[in-house]
Formats: C-alpha cells, sequence, structure tokens
C-alpha cells in the first residue's frame, strides 16, 4: 500500500490523499466551505463557485466577501439572473439550510458566539421566517427564554448588523424582512419602494418598542 513521504509532500503536490501526494481539487475542498477557519476562508476564495458564493439561495451563511468569497461573485451574470428571477416569498426551507449551515461553522465560534448563537438563531428552526414577522411568534421565542429577534437593534435581515459574520436572510424570507426591489440582499420581484412604505416593518417596530424606549427601528436596510 503507497503511503504518503513521511517529511510530507513536496509543494508542486501538496495533498496527501488516499496514500498518494496529488494536487487538491475543489472537490477537496468542498468539505471546508462551511468553516470559519483559515481553511474555510481559502476554501470560499479558492473555490467560490463550490462553496455557493455565486447562488443567492445557495443555503450557504458565508458568502459574504468578509468570509473570503470574491466580490465579484454578486456581480456575476447567473447571480444577478437568480435575484431577478426567485419569487418574493419566504421560504422557511431555505432558511432551514441557512440555520443548520450557522450550526455547524459555530463549531469554530468562540464560545460567547456558540452560546449567542444557539439563543438568537435557533428560534428560526422553530418558528421559521415568522419570528422576525408575526409578533406572537417573537413573543413565544422570549416566553421560551429565547431573545428578542431584533436583540440590541441587530438584524438578520441586514449585511453585517449582527455579532456573527454570517449572509443575511433577505433572500429567502424577503417579506418577512419587509424587502423591496433594489434593497440589498433582496429579489428584484419584491413591489417597488413608496414614500408610504415604512423602512421597519411594523411588526418589528411594535415589538422592538417593548424593549427600547424611544422605539427605533433596529439596523435598516
Amino acid at each position: 500500500r503507497s503511503m504518503c513521504p513521511l517529511g510530507g509532500c513536496p509543494a508542486e503536490l501538496p495533498m496527501c490523499k488516499d496514500g498518494a501526494c496529488v494536487v487538491p481539487t475543489c472537490v477537496d475542498a468542498a468539505p471546508f466551505c462551511s468553516t470559519e477557519n483559515l481553511a474555510g476562508v481559502r476554501a470560499r476564495q479558492l473555490c467560490p463557485e463550490t462553496c455557493g458564493c455565486s447562488d443567492p439561495l445557495s443555503g450557504r451563511a458565508l458568502s459574504l466577501p468578509t468570509s473570503g468569497c470574491g466580490h465579484m461573485c454578486s456581480q456575476k451574470g447567473e447571480y444577478k439572473r437568480r435575484v431577478r428571477e426567485m419569487p418574493c416569498e419566504d421560504d422557511d426551507a431555505g432558511l432551514a439550510a441557512w440555520v443548520e449551515d450557522i450550526m455547524h461553522i459555530r463549531e469554530d465560534w468562540p464560545t460567547d458566539w456558540k452560546q449567542g448563537s444557539m439563543v438568537m438563531v435557533e428560534p428560526f428552526k422553530t418558528y421559521g421566517c415568522a419570528y422576525i414577522s408575526n409578533v406572537t411568534r417573537m413573543q413565544q421565542s422570549v416566553d421560551a427564554g429565547g431573545f428578542p429577534p431584533f436583540m440590541f437593534g441587530s438584524n438578520f435581515c441586514v449585511e453585517s448588523a449582527t455579532y456573527f459574520p454570517v449572509n443575511p436572510i433577505s433572500y429567502v424570507c424577503p417579506v418577512a424582512c419587509g424587502c423591496r426591489r433594489g434593497d440589498p440582499h433582496c429579489p428584484d420581484t419584491c413591489p417597488e419602494r413608496t414614500a408610504s412604505d415604512p423602512v421597519c416593518p411594523a411588526a418589528q417596530r411594535s415589538f422592538f418598542a417593548q424593549y427600547v424606549e424611544d422605539a427605533e427601528c433596529p439596523v435598516q436596510m
């Protein structure tokens, strides 16, 4: 049975696979797409399509440039076509895939992030997109010991508006997020924003008012 050299594989064949030194491919990198470490960043940088960077509905929670995906991934024709054609409808199955990816990713996070993600992300598994759009579901989550969905003004609908470096959920929960055409990370099929449309959906404002005296919105679109 062949074995890789004890001293390691040479630079031109850097990966030991099945006892042989080989050139790694994106198939080999795929298991690292959902890891929040250097191997994961390199996988997303070098194999963006394998890691879902170029698909807004990939179910991956780490496909932003800050996670290693290239800035140009969201500018590709196929990515833009998906954004143009995807329905402006909440998709709890798509949200479940995002949650499942986070449950894997968080194994690489510090302890406080692990614990925080359990409290702030787990309710999406139970209530789906309604967790951020239905006051009854929001209250049920809090009564069960969870945080309010917009705790401290965080907003999972908006890029870089939570404590965790993950994609916003607005592509899979556009109605719950109050998406309008042209909003970042929202389907183009959503209605145009009019002067009378609130930036902050009513359910968000009414529930958030219980925890913030001046009833300001969470971080906005």
